[in-house]
């Protein structure tokens, strides 16, 4: 799954979100808490480790891009 996040972080940085080395790893720590199976756990803890803004968190986490 690691690869898939850093896939993930890639389609972030090209819809232009800056994602930090330290919020990718914070991201994979909440994802290894809440785990896979629940698919707006995933989104809840992507948004809480990876957005910055109002405006990011309100950006529709492109999760079928990555998740499928």
């Amino acid at each position: 799954m690691e690869s898939t996040l850093t896939d993930f972080v890639r389609v972030l940085r090209n819809a232009e979100i800056r994602v930090s080395p330290a919020e990718t790893m914070d991201a994979a720590r909440a994802l290894e808490l809440v785990g896979y199976t629940d698919r707006e756990h995933v989104r809840l803890a992507l948004a809480a480790t990876l957005a910055k803004t109002i405006d990011d968190k309100r950006y529709p986490f492109p999760l079928t891009e990555v998740w499928g």
